[in-house]
């Protein structure tokens, strides 16, 4: 399993990634876990009930494993996908890479706390009686 893929680029020298985080096992404030909460809000659902992903998938050459897309089904895994201007970052493989793996870092702090907070009292219900 990946935890970044990099998919195109463009003229402005642009790199779409796509990026898998971890959702915790944990529970929200009202007691629902974060991977159901994920799940049953929508945010993680497409039409049909399966996650939507921007990866093509049989697990070779850059695309998603069966294993990614049965986390990212059953809310264990969040995908979510960042332009980056990757050239900015340095020229050689070894200053890309660092880029790039300092902007997963970023992004997944980002990321979860988004999560934490859009989530945080999803399933609380009450009778207004």
């Amino acid at each position: 399993m990946a935890d970044m893929h990099i998919l195109t680029g463009n003229n402005a020298k642009e790199w779409t990634i796509v990026m898998h985080f971890t959702v915790p096992d944990t529970t929200n404030s009202v007691g629902v876990n974060f991977r159901t909460a994920l799940l049953n809000s929508g945010e993680g659902v497409r039409e049909g009930g399966r996650r939507s992903s921007l990866l093509a998938g049989d697990g070779t050459e850059g695309t998603i494993s069966a294993a990614e897309e049965a986390n990212l089904d059953n809310g264990s895994l969040f995908e979510h996908s960042v332009a980056l201007l990757v050239e900015s970052g340095g020229t050689s493989n070894p200053e890309l890479q660092a880029t790039i793996r300092e902007m997963y870092a970023t992004e997944n702090s980002r990321v979860q706390a988004a999560i934490g907070s859009r989530l945080r009292y999803f399933g609380h219900t009450e009778s207004a009686l």
